[in-house]
């Protein structure tokens, strides 16, 4: 079923309403509870052909598996439209909300902290010896400030500040990688 599955997957690749096949060679996730949200087109290994992640953001049961947000599937292309599969990562965010975005061939992961938590977690990714590894984590506190008038008691200015509690290097495969040690790394400073 899940074969069947990835055979038949069709992506929105141009927003003209047109549509191309993606095959992919294999979808290791469980499909009928899993949902791809959403697809980042990157050239990880430099070839100019290009590879893909896919985003799985929604999940059918009530109850997430554990410390399980938002898997990633790692794709490498093989010729347009055919993917490989590569990696699969699970505890690389783990966060509502999350931004990711391409960066030279790499990819950065940035979260941000919820509640009364205000800093930003990111992940540098990048392809090396035919694996996608974690590089470089980084974590940075956000401090907003505002002056109110004290005659109206309205915002007249509002600004932010960002200042670095983290920045470490490191060499992390994405399937191994577990985003609450470098939470862990924040509740430490």
């Amino acid at each position: 079923m899940k074969i069947l599955l990835a055979t038949i997957i069709i992506l929105f690749l141009k927003p003209c309403c047109a549509q191309e096949l993606i095959s992919f060679d294999k979808i290791p996730i469980d499909t009928a509870k899993w949902s791809s949200t959403d697809t980042i087109y990157v050239d990880f290994n430099k070839d100019k052909i290009q590879d893909i992640i896919l985003i799985f953001d929604k999940y059918s049961k009530l109850i997430r598996p554990k410390n399980i947000q938002t898997p990633l599937l790692f794709f490498l292309g093989v010729e347009k439209n055919r993917f490989k599969f590569l990696k699969r990562a699970d505890r690389l965010i783990l966060l509502p909300d999350y931004k990711i975005s391409n960066l030279n061939n790499d990819i950065v992961i940035l979260q941000k902290g919820i509640k009364d938590d205000t800093n930003e977690y990111s992940c540098f990714c990048r392809f090396l010896s035919n694996d996608i590894i974690v590089y470089r984590e980084r974590i940075d506190q956000i401090i907003e400030k505002i002056k109110i008038d004290p005659n109206t008691g309205k915002i007249i200015k509002s600004f932010s500040s960002k200042s670095v509690i983290s920045d470490s290097v490191c060499s992390i495969p994405v399937n191994s990688y577990d985003f609450l040690v470098l939470l862990g790394k924040s509740k430490k400073q």
